[in-house]
């Protein structure tokens, strides 16, 4: 790794929360998602079996997707977890397929159909994607005809799948509540841990931020998110028909790599 990328490097490092997937990714510990998760559904009762970071799920013939957290609990139910900063990536249509992708994905071959994966999708946000300023929002599948109002007022319906749902946290608004969650939303867009409320967040991140192993590891990933774009870049461009010299001149890939990759889009 060059010297000055490592230079440049540390001053984004310094800059990322955990909020930032590229952060979170390389951060978060079972506990500390295991809190986190417990704090959202206000479930003391979450404890994770396993959890995993960076995850690939593959769709051939079809989009595939990534997600920053699954993690599964010990009653085998599942929960993914996205960082999302921007608005193009917090719209209920993805949300909606992690959804589906993890019932394919994870559903026995042949299981009757109320035993289809128990599964909930978490997209933690910074801009409030439905526009109505509460910090937590259910997108659950309701029977329409079944909302009604009770004698008091509120508002009852019937949930049609207790074993699903998804989630929206609305991050920036809820980090200025004296709350738990508003603690924790104000950890996940804290870049400096001594500001932190809670040990296990604080722990998790000055693992990567300030212990030199794991500074080490958190460039070396950066390293390798750059080379992943850059191959991205240069197959957009190999399917637009660019000179190999041009692909490699402005990805910045090796002319190697690039007629690699040009191979591998003419057998796909």
């Amino acid at each position: 790794m060059k010297k000055t990328n490592v230079t440049k490097y540390l001053k984004v490092l310094k800059k990322l929360r955990l909020i930032d997937d590229t952060l979170a990714r390389m951060a978060f510990t079972n506990e500390a998602v295991e809190f986190l998760l417990q704090t959202i559904f206000n479930d003391s009762t979450i404890h994770l079996a396993t959890m995993e970071t960076n995850k690939h799920l593959d769709n051939p013939g079809s989009r595939s997707i990534i997600m920053d957290i699954l993690a599964k609990d010990i009653n085998n139910v599942l929960f993914n977890l996205e960082m999302q900063k921007y608005k193009e990536g917090s719209v209920y249509e993805r949300a909606d397929y992690h959804m589906c992708m993890l019932t394919v994905k994870y559903s026995k071959p042949q299981c009757e159909w109320i035993d289809l994966a128990k599964a909930f999708v978490i997209f933690l946000v910074v801009s409030d994607t439905f526009k109505m300023s509460e910090s937590v929002y259910h997108a659950d599948a309701v029977l329409r005809e079944s909302i009604q109002l009770d004698k008091h007022g509120h508002v009852l319906f019937e949930c049609l799948n207790k074993n699903k749902g998804i989630v929206y946290v609305n991050v920036k608004a809820a980090q200025n509540e004296d709350t738990d969650l508003g603690r924790v939303c104000h950890d996940l867009m804290c870049a400096n841990p001594e500001d932190m409320y809670y040990d296990v967040f604080r722990e998790c991140v000055s693992r990567v931020k300030c212990v030199d192993g794991g500074i080490s590891d958190m460039c070396q990933y950066m390293d390798e998110l750059i080379e992943e774009r850059a191959k991205e870049i240069a197959k957009n461009m190999l399917k637009d028909n660019l000179s190999l010299d041009l692909v490699a001149k402005y990805s910045e890939l090796p002319k190697d790599e690039v007629f690699k990759l040009q191979s591998e889009l003419a057998l796909n």
